[in-house]
């Protein structure tokens, strides 16, 4: 005999919680207090229980778009999606469910990775087969599956993240080795990396990284909330001093110049080497004296959010001021940063997405870390109403109307 689902909603937070903390398909966005982050949308949790335990869940997030009701859930349902079953009692219900409430369509997007592959074999990252999870998705007509989208403007997450999973061994030496002359140059010889919990300060760096890229992020509160709901969290800063960067940029220079006078017979070879060295590291300390007299002598160069679920840790916002790029603070604080996640418990630590093309500059940025490409399956739409086909049809369109307003808010806040 089949296994007996009850489909509950509603479900108790501390009870929802403790399920999902201890899924293997567990994110920061099916955490309850997801929903705390998005003020505009409405929400509930629900779920299939067999003997009075849960074992599948979702947090839905809802909210009304161009007259239609729809719902949305971030990496989610968390269910064993081999398990035909489960699968299938947990969307018809879900299905059921949000027809009686007047909600058209529900999007969701499954925590399930189909391929996992080295930076050394991108070129196989879309080799797997998703039949596997795929099949008792679209065995019913009203599940529409989006495709294996490439792009990140394609779906709501990306399909393409990439994550270092951390082993016994020291992060640092597990770094190429250009990396890791970026993350120790300035390190401790100028650049420091501290934690905070500073919203404003955060905001200012991030205000940078909107101004270069032209699009309009968050407010100190949001990140303030994020803080504050989910306590495996940090801001890690970076802040650059002046005057200690020129005195080691000045110590090098004056390495180097000792070898020149040393060696300048015997190698010649070598000490035009070495004459050029002193040449980059005048124009290098030329250069810090200008942001020296500009900004001062200490100045936060960089900054980046952290979010843990208690086994990933999330980076979710970064926000860096070029003029301090030279000093290499992005290095250094995703090398720090995998230092914190380790520290508190996770066993990787999520890069972010990147474009399914695999070779654009977020890509080659990311990659210096050496970290694995994670594929995920992708979005599906449930079609719970007659309208959703309307809405379904009409979504590209509807996107395209969001686009335009997104573009004519950059123009505004230019």
């Amino acid at each position: 005999m089949g296994a007996m689902y009850q489909f509950v909603t509603r479900i108790n937070a501390d009870e929802y919680n403790k399920f999902v903390v201890s899924h293997p398909l567990k994110s920061i966005h099916q955490c309850a207090n997801w929903a705390n982050m998005k003020p505009n949308w409405n929400s509930f949790t629900c779920g299939l229980k067999e003997n009075g335990e849960l074992v599948a869940s979702a947090l839905v997030l809802v909210r009304s778009q161009y007259g239609f009701k729809m719902a949305y859930i971030p990496r989610g349902p968390l269910m064993d999606y081999t398990n035909e079953a489960m699968v299938e009692a947990f969307l018809l219900n879900l299905r059921l469910y949000c027809a009686n409430h007047g909600i058209s369509t529900v999007i969701f997007d499954p925590n399930v990775i189909v391929n996992r592959v080295s930076i050394k074999d991108k070129k196989k990252a879309d080799e797997y087969d998703s039949q596997l999870y795929l099949k008792p998705l679209m065995k019913h007509k009203w599940v529409h599956y989006r495709g294996l989208t490439k792009s990140i403007e394609e779906t709501t997450l990306p399909r393409y993240q990439l994550r270092f999973v951390f082993d016994d061994n020291d992060i640092l030496n597990r770094l190429p080795r250009k990396t890791r002359e970026k993350v120790c140059h300035y390190l401790d010889h100028g650049l420091t990396i501290n934690e905070s919990n500073d919203c404003d300060k955060f905001y200012a760096l991030i205000e940078y990284t909107e101004k270069r890229k032209g699009i309009a992020l968050r407010n100190p509160q949001y990140f303030n909330d994020l803080l504050t709901n989910y306590p495996q969290s940090t801001i890690l800063v970076a802040t650059v001093n002046l005057p200690e960067v020129i005195e080691h940029l000045g110590n090098l220079k004056k390495e180097y110049q000792e070898k020149i006078n040393l060696y300048f017979d015997s190698a010649p070879k070598k000490s035009k080497q070495w004459q050029s060295q002193v040449n980059r590291l005048e124009k290098e300390i030329d250069e810090s004296k200008t942001l020296l007299a500009k900004y001062g002598e200490i100045i936060d160069a960089s900054a980046l959010l952290l979010v843990s679920d208690g086994s990933t840790c999330e980076l979710l916002y970064s926000g860096l001021n070029e003029d301090f790029r030279k000093y290499h603070p992005a290095y250094t604080l995703r090398y720090k940063a995998m230092e914190w996640a380790k520290a508190n418990g996770c066993t990787s630590f999520n890069f972010g997405g990147v474009e399914g093309s695999l070779d654009d500059g977020l890509f080659t940025f990311k990659s210096s870390f050496d970290p694995e490409i994670d594929v995920f399956i992708g979005e599906f739409i449930l079609s719970c109403k007659w309208s959703n086909i309307i809405f379904e049809k009409g979504l590209p369109f509807i996107r395209k109307i969001r686009d335009k307003q997104i573009s004519r808010h950059k123009k505004n806040q230019a």
